[in-house]
């Protein structure tokens, strides 16, 4: 019984081994070459290398700092988050319910094109530094007071 069990199960290995593309058709077998297991000392040093991250490491970006106000509204007043994602739920259904699903296709591609009009805007926005532009020059048009004490050559 067990003879034949592994006979089988080989088989089996060979269907499937046959029944699957190869990875990499291009790359001769002998190129190829089995991906070693992390040993545990290599993933205790990854792991402790992540526990050990000093926050200057982290980088923030806005959009980090807006997740973070949202769960601390959340976390502060968890009711009147729920009751204005409950009017919203609302909303959204009977508007589908009243206008149907084309005109509330019709609504949601409008504004979601003006959202990405005002980010596009947002983006667009120059640089704010403070520029002031070169005050005329006020002797410009007068004489060179100096070309009078400028020896004269001969």
């Amino acid at each position: 019984m067990s003879t034949i069990r592994e006979i089988l199960t080989e088989e089996r290995r060979k269907t499937r081994r046959h029944v699957l593309p190869d990875l990499a058709p291009h790359v001769p077998v002998e190129h190829l070459e089995p991906v070693r297991a992390q040993t545990p000392k290599r993933r205790a040093a990854v792991l402790s290398r992540l526990m050990n991250l000093r926050p200057r490491a982290l980088k923030l970006k806005p959009h980090h700092a807006g997740w973070l106000a949202a769960f601390a509204l959340v976390l502060w007043q968890p009711m009147p988050v729920l009751i204005a994602l409950f009017i919203g739920f609302w909303m959204v259904f009977l508007g589908y319910a009243l206008f149907g699903p084309e005109r509330m296709t019709h609504l949601r591609s409008r504004v979601t094109r003006r959202m990405a009009r005002l980010l596009e805007q947002r983006r667009a926005l120059p640089e704010l530094r403070l520029r002031r532009e070169p005050e005329p020059d006020v002797f410009a048009d007068r004489p060179d007071p100096f070309e009078r004490i400028a020896p004269k050559t001969r």
